[in-house]
């Protein structure tokens, strides 16, 4: 190539270079609109890393009650083939095949109403 041929191989090595590393080290990001317990997704549906999530609980003077994946249960109801053995403040109690075990809340803050509502 001659000099000032308007092609210089060195800055197009150059870019080529930038391309390709930034490439090499991209990370993938985490969604942060993905829900809890969802590890990756393959083939357009997420994979789950635990089967179960308690995304809440409600307790009254009148009932208890629980959405576990998803699904609004009281105590005595079924949910993905366990049994709701007790609903407490931040876990409830199952029993399932392989005996009885507890599932957690996703987030642990716990609210507490006064029992006042609409300035009662």
């Amino acid at each position: 190539m001659k000099a000032g041929s308007g092609f210089d191989m060195r800055a197009a090595l150059m870019i080529f270079l930038g391309l390709w590393s930034g490439l090499i080290w991209a990370e993938v990001l985490d969604d942060p609109t993905r829900p809890p317990g969802f590890a990756k997704v393959v083939k357009g549906k997420a994979v789950a890393k635990n089967q179960w999530w308690l995304n809440a609980i409600r307790i009254d003077a009148q009932s208890r009650i629980a959405i576990i994946n998803g699904r609004t249960v009281e105590e005595g109801g079924w949910v993905n083939n366990a049994y709701v053995v007790k609903i407490l403040p931040d876990k409830v109690k199952l029993k399932g095949n392989a005996g009885e075990f507890f599932v957690r809340l996703v987030n642990q803050q716990v609210k507490v109403s006064s029992g006042k509502q609409n300035g009662k």
